[in-house]
């Protein structure tokens, strides 16, 4: 009995031991286990850790980019609405621009129907002048006539009408001579003068216009001989268009300043064309140049240009009118030059003959349509 009790005293010891053996096997594995759990705990928080800063570092800088591209769109639509106020301004400007167009092309119309009336107030003033000159010269030819048929007493004698007394029936033309030369009697009055010799031959009166030497201003456009009728600025441009309305026809001379005229005569000319209308139009005229060398044919060119605007015959002659010279003197001995001055002179005395016999048989010059403009780009 007591041996079979101590053989299960060392059973039960035995078994106690071998438990005890597993629970020490046990707990170390499982003390393995968890150091091993809390490691790989560790090591997730680490890498967790790590990736939340990044995420956080990328969105930090993502912010940053789009604080950026906030701050430039607000610049952006700032100078949006810069240029909004800018073309808001510019669109009330064209609108007043409009308006004042819209005035000005009313003025225009205006001064268009003004001058044409005008005109033809002209024409009219024409037409009764060569009405009177038809009834005086046709008065003057009867009485002429009534003299030779009288028949008197052997003690009286025949009168006639003296010829200073027939003369003063005749209208006598007149062309201006326009000298656009800084020298008074230098080249180009030279030439004009051998033009001026012809006229007179074939009884045309010549009269001397002298541009001067004083500075003669561009055109300003302003638009004051339209309302005016003269140009705004008082210098010898408007006595030449007040002493051109008693003139028939005109030669305007120019030297040759590189391949053009000189610079005041084309000022002159620019004015004197646009202000005197009215004073020059349908009167035939012709263009001098003196050169030294060349340059003469632009010139030439240059100056009738003013004349096919303002309806006025162009007079030619035997060649393109020029001169050739240094002096006076070397013009004196351009032999062609001289004779194609003449030749000029001829011409437009035969012109002005011709226009004053169709005055006399009723012909008048044309009435021109209103003028139509048309801009390029409208």
């Amino acid at each position: 009995m007591e041996a079979a009790f101590r053989t299960e005293l060392l059973k039960q010891r035995e078994r106690e031991e071998k438990l005890l053996y597993l629970l020490r096997v046990t707990g170390e594995e499982n003390l393995a286990a968890r150091e091993d759990y809390e490691r790989q705990i560790r090591q997730y928080q680490s890498e967790e850790s790590i990736n939340f800063k990044m995420k956080v570092t990328e969105l930090s800088l993502l912010v940053d980019s789009l604080q950026q591209e906030l701050e430039e769109s607000n610049t952006r639509i700032e100078n949006l609405l810069k240029k909004v106020n800018e073309l808001t301004v510019q669109n009330e400007e064209l609108k007043l621009a409009s308006e004042d167009a819209k005035k000005s092309a009313t003025i225009a119309a205006y001064e268009a129907e003004l001058q044409k009336l005008a005109y033809e107030q002209q024409l009219l003033d024409e037409k009764i002048l060569l009405e009177a000159q038809k009834l005086i010269q046709d008065s003057a030819k009867k009485q002429e006539e009534d003299v030779e048929a009288v028949i008197t007493s052997p003690e009286e004698e025949i009168t006639y009408v003296p010829e200073e007394e027939q003369e003063k029936y005749q209208y006598i033309m007149k062309v201006m001579l326009v000298n656009g030369s800084p020298h008074h009697e230098g080249c180009t009055y030279t030439a004009l003068q051998e033009v001026a010799k012809a006229l007179n031959e074939d009884g045309i009166e010549t009269k001397n216009f002298w541009i001067g030497i004083r500075p003669i201003s561009s055109c300003l456009s302003c638009g004051n001989c339209s309302v005016e009728g003269r140009c705004a600025i008082d210098d010898v441009v408007n006595v030449f268009v007040e002493e051109a309305k008693d003139c028939d026809a005109f030669v305007f001379g120019a030297p040759v300043h590189f391949a053009s005229a000189n610079g005041a005569m084309i000022s002159f000319m620019d004015r004197a064309f646009y202000s005197g209308k009215l004073a020059l139009e349908f009167k035939p005229s012709a263009s001098v140049v003196s050169c030294r060398r060349g340059g003469a044919t632009a010139t030439f060119d240059e100056l009738n240009k003013y004349f096919t605007i303002r309806n006025m015959p162009v007079i030619s002659s035997q060649y393109w009118n020029q001169v050739h010279g240094n002096t006076p003197e070397e013009v004196l001995q351009d032999v062609e030059g001289l004779q194609t001055m003449r030749t000029l002179g001829h011409n437009m005395a035969w012109i002005l003959k011709c226009i004053e016999a169709g005055k006399t048989a009723g012909i008048t010059r044309p009435i021109p349509e209103k003028q139509v403009k048309a801009n390029f780009i409208r």
